[in-house]
């Protein structure tokens, strides 16, 4: 709940504060992946990863998406600077894939919540109302598919990624995603009930895929948590991981739906 306060917060005090929120969430959840790879003996560049990660964040704010390819080139030529100049011999693909593949699940994807505030993205800041329901969507998502899910829950989902995960709690994800979308979304402006559905219906697909998506890591690395950050909720990882996959689809859907 006071989580859920200091969100609004920030959501209310306008689009700056909520960048700044958002660039430290995808620092930290990048910094706990970086930290994950390490664990297993992996050598992503930390520093350079993390760097790269905001800078895109706050060049995607000034100028949008244009400036994906060059941050990314940058950081794949500094990324093979950085292994060529280690003191010690390391498998550039080792360190330099680690570093990649943590810069595009974090950063990439969550340099759209940035996208969908951008002054220049939306008029009338409608981008914050666009933002706002795709964290709406998703708590609600995670929310109905994990009481549910404890609730009624029998049958996994995928046994072998997450054997807590219930087909039960998938339903009622979505069925609790698409009362939200119906209800809560439409006292937005310019949330429509028809396009809060819609919307919706997109991501009680995507998000449980963001959820899985963050388990098959921990699988393949064999680790059960990624970080401890909020206590009781595990990781800033664990509380964004079907948002990263969220955004992306909020921002395209828009523009399928027309409401931009």
């Amino acid at each position: 709940m006071l989580l859920a306060i200091l969100v609004l917060a920030f959501f209310l005090a306008g689009p700056l504060a909520l960048t700044i929120l958002i660039l430290a969430a995808l620092a930290f959840a990048s910094a706990e992946a970086f930290a994950g790879f390490r664990s297993v003996g992996a050598h992503p560049a930390t520093i350079l990863g993390i760097v790269a990660v905001l800078t895109l964040g706050v060049a995607v704010y000034n100028k949008g998406l244009v400036v994906l390819g060059a941050v990314t080139v940058l950081l794949v030529v500094l990324g093979f600077i950085w292994y060529m100049s280690a003191e010690r011999k390391i498998d550039v693909l080792d360190g330099l894939g680690a570093t990649i593949f943590v810069y595009v699940w974090v950063g990439v994807l969550g340099s759209y919540g940035v996208l969908l505030i951008a002054p220049h993205t939306y008029l009338h800041r409608h981008g914050m109302a666009f933002l706002f329901g795709a964290v709406a969507l998703t708590v609600c998502n995670d929310a109905g598919a994990l009481f549910i899910g404890r609730w009624i829950g029998r049958r996994p989902l995928n046994r072998a990624l997450s054997p807590n995960k219930t087909l039960e709690g998938l339903i009622g994800g979505t069925l609790v995603t698409l009362v939200a979308g119906a209800l809560i979304l439409p006292r937005v402006s310019p949330w429509t009930v028809t396009h809060g559905l819609e919307a919706a219906l997109a991501l009680s697909v995507v998000v449980p895929l963001g959820d899985l998506f963050e388990s098959m890591v921990k699988r393949t690395l064999g680790l059960k948590d990624l970080g401890r950050l909020l206590p009781g909720h595990g990781g800033m990882l664990d509380r964004i991981d079907g948002l990263l996959f969220a955004l992306p689809t909020m921002y395209y859907l828009l523009h399928v739906l027309k409401l931009s």
